[in-house]
């Protein structure tokens, strides 16, 4: 644990080098946003850019590493990863179930979209046309997306849970868990204001309510830091929500992030959200530092 001054100045050289990083690596996504393979290797780089940021941090900050743990063998870190895992399956099935029902949104066969798409079309010139071997392949191609995604997840979540959240806790800036959550919503507004809208609607008003979907997942994140002592749990939590909600209930709607009402700017899963995290904080379960 380091003191309240020296986590200041750790958390202002994490977000000078995190906003340098971010404006180069955002950058050259939308440059190559055409282009799928360069595509996927830059969304890839920006994800680790909190890390990269953090790591240098430490490095000018003289910190050094011990507190950011990868220990997985205690009962209650295997629990908090189970809860990780089951958190974005219980917000999928309210916000797309209730999607599903009302007929909001439709329930379509499922069907390759996202990164999972993104993949497969790389893959695509080396597939069959059928028959078992393109199934190993389709298995094969999901495997290694989950590899990947858990992967770019700890670039983020080194950054964010690892280093910004506990020196946020212990330079006493009030709110920690919320802003935490804030800050990591907004960093990604830039891809949001300088994409295609969604579902017809202002870049402005899909990254509002993205804001509030992420900043929700963000508290869920810190408490299972925080309450774990380790970084697995966010980083299962990050992995399982893309693959979960971005990839795989979008895959049985008309796209990804394309219904005003899924995906992580839909309505829905930003009231879902709202409603879980809210019940969750009235429990009133306090968290423990027990990174320190």
């Amino acid at each position: 644990m380091v003191g309240i001054m020296h986590s200041k100045n750790g958390l202002r050289l994490f977000f000078l080098f995190l906003l340098l990083f971010t404006a180069l690596f955002d950058g050259l996504l939308l440059y190559t946003q055409s282009i799928t393979i360069l595509f996927l290797i830059n969304g890839f780089f920006v994800m680790w850019t909190p890390a990269i940021a953090s790591g240098v941090a430490r490095l000018l900050n003289h910190e050094d590493w011990h507190d950011l743990s990868f220990r997985w063998h205690t009962r209650s870190i295997g629990i908090a990863c189970l809860l990780a895992v089951l958190f974005p399956l219980v917000i999928g099935f309210l916000a797309y179930g209730t999607a599903w029902i009302t007929h909001l949104t439709p329930l379509l066969p499922f069907h390759a979209t996202g990164d999972l798409e993104d993949v497969m079309e790389v893959a695509a010139p080396f597939a069959p046309s059928a028959g078992p071997t393109l199934l190993l392949l389709q298995a094969g191609l999901a495997l290694l997306l989950t590899v990947i995604s858990i992967i770019a997840a700890a670039g983020e979540e080194i950054g964010w849970r690892g280093y910004m959240l506990p020196r946020m806790v212990e330079g006493k800036v009030p709110g920690a868990i919320i802003i935490s959550g804030l800050i990591w919503s907004l960093w990604h507004w830039p891809q949001i204001l300088f994409s295609p809208p969604v579902a017809s609607m202002p870049q402005i008003v899909t990254a509002s309510i993205f804001l509030v979907t992420i900043t929700a997942l963000g508290c869920v994140s810190a408490w299972l830091r925080l309450r774990s002592g380790s970084m697995w749990p966010p980083i299962i939590l990050h992995a399982a929500w893309n693959i979960i909600i971005v990839e795989i209930f979008n895959d049985f709607t008309q796209g990804v992030d394309t219904s005003l009402w899924t995906g992580e700017p839909g309505i829905l899963v930003a009231c879902t959200m709202v409603l879980v995290v809210g019940l969750l904080s009235i429990t009133r379960v306090k968290s423990s530092t027990t990174y320190k």
